[in-house]
């Protein structure tokens, strides 16, 4: 009895013992808990909801999400802002609080007609974020709410450049634009070429059957779609069996120019005509010609160009304006020095440019006045004389005179690098061309033949 006294005593006190060690070896792990957990509330109240990073890769990668559940509009003509979040139930207030932003407004100082703007809103239809996304689709702009104000950001889109490649023989009764619109090249891309090389043809009148061309052109890509064409990097002429072949010259991606492969410039000191022209009324005779109003024979030192009246008149070249008046046989008329031996007129404008007068330096391509009848004209057309010397030429043989010097050296060999490999890269791709065009022509005869033959 005794023995067994002992030991319920001794099972009493070895309870009492283990149960002190348990509260004991539990005590430091609920302390340390009770830190964590005042260490993790103060880490939030330091990082606030509306202080979030939003241009983490987090939010990044809910910005596809955030797109598809933007609202989006196009703005039409003479909308503005206010009209169109009107329009759209937007407050008012938020849209002062986003132009209270600043500088970082600026990007919606101007928006045009086509553009886009997308709106994101909470569920009681407050503004939560605007995106405006302007018409060269490179960058978008998105204001997004941070409590009561609102922030920007800008998301570039990836850009990538693409070769293309065409070549086009001009038909009948076509013009450079309408024949490269056959074959898919963009009026703009056309226009480039036209550019580039009026210096040495006149695309009004110079233009005939079966001359053709071959152009290597860049097209921009934003995020893998395809937006517009840009640059022309190389290209081919032939006109009346004259070839003319041009590689873009950069360096240090600074644009230098178009160049032949010998390193001389396309461009010239003086472009082919001053004028868009429906057709040369009289040429250069300087031998003599029955005048109109005079009656009577006389030297005829320049080239009548006949064009509707208030058809612009271009400078052909720099220079310095030494005369702007009007004279009872020139009517209103201009002439050019051009820093050396060559002077330019033009005769009976019917107005002058914007600018000019005596003295008043103009730029090659510059307006400088208006074809019209004034003075000894039958009828609105530019008289235009080219002097070399004090010696009257013709104006339509002048187009050789560069402005430029041709590349050398060191620039000239890093160019012909660079321009062969483009020219082996149009013959290749011309090679492919002409397969195609094979290809489908065989394809046209069999579809030919197996009508014919049911």
């Amino acid at each position: 009895m005794l023995g067994f006294l002992i030991a319920a005593v001794l099972g009493v006190c070895a309870a009492v013992i283990f149960n002190m060690v348990k509260d004991e070896d539990s005590e430091e792990p609920t302390v340390e808990a009770d830190e964590v957990s005042q260490s993790s509330s103060n880490g939030s109240q330091s990082q606030p909801v509306d202080t979030i990073d939003l241009l983490s890769p987090s939010v990044d990668a809910e910005a596809s999400d955030v797109s598809t559940r933007m609202r989006y509009v196009t703005i039409n003509r003479g909308d503005h802002l206010s009209s169109i979040f009107a329009r759209n139930d937007l407050s008012d207030r938020d849209l002062q609080q986003i132009l209270n932003t600043g500088t970082q407004a600026a990007p919606l100082a101007k928006i045009y007609e086509g553009e886009r703007l997308g709106f994101l809103t909470d569920p009681i239809g407050r503004l939560d974020m605007l995106e405006y996304q302007p018409r060269d689709r490179s960058v978008r702009y998105q204001f997004f709410r941070l409590g009561d104000a609102f922030q920007k950001r800008e998301i570039h889109a990836e850009q990538s450049l693409k070769n293309q490649y065409k070549s086009v023989v001009i038909q009948k009764g076509e013009g450079p634009i309408s024949a490269g619109e056959r074959m898919g090249i963009k009026e703009a891309t056309v226009l480039q070429i036209t550019t580039i090389l009026r210096w040495d043809i006149d695309f009004f009148h110079d233009i005939w059957p079966d001359d053709s061309f071959r152009v290597l052109y860049h097209q921009l890509y934003l995020d893998g779609e395809y937006t517009k064409d840009a640059d022309i990097i190389a290209l081919e002429f032939t006109n009346r069996d004259e070839v003319y072949q041009l590689f873009r010259h950069e360096v240090a991606d600074e644009f230098k120019g178009y160049f032949r492969m010998d390193g001389t410039p396309s461009q010239k000191r003086f472009l082919r005509s001053p004028l868009e022209y429906r057709r040369i009324s009289s040429e250069f005779q300087p031998q003599g010609r029955f005048h109109p109003v005079l009656k009577r024979w006389r030297p005829h030192n320049g080239i009548d160009y006949a064009a509707p009246t208030g058809t612009p008149v271009r400078a052909t070249g720099r220079g310095i304006v030494t005369t702007a008046k009007y004279t009872d046989a020139q009517g209103n008329h201009v002439v050019i020095d051009h820093d050396g031996p060559y002077v330019t007129k033009y005769f009976h404008l019917s107005k002058f440019g914007r600018g000019v007068k005596s003295g008043a330096t103009v730029q090659q391509g510059q307006v400088i006045g208006y074809v019209g009848s004034t003075g000894l004209a039958t009828g609105p057309h530019l008289h235009y004389e080219f002097i070399e010397n004090g010696r009257h030429v013709n104006p339509r043989t002048v187009s050789k005179f560069a402005s430029i010097e041709p590349l050398d050296g060191a620039e000239l060999a890093s160019f012909q690098r660079q321009a062969l490999l483009l020219e082996e890269e149009m013959a290749n791709l011309h090679l492919l061309h002409e397969e195609q065009v094979a290809q489908i022509a065989k394809h046209d005869t069999r579809t030919l033949h197996i009508v014919e033959g049911g």
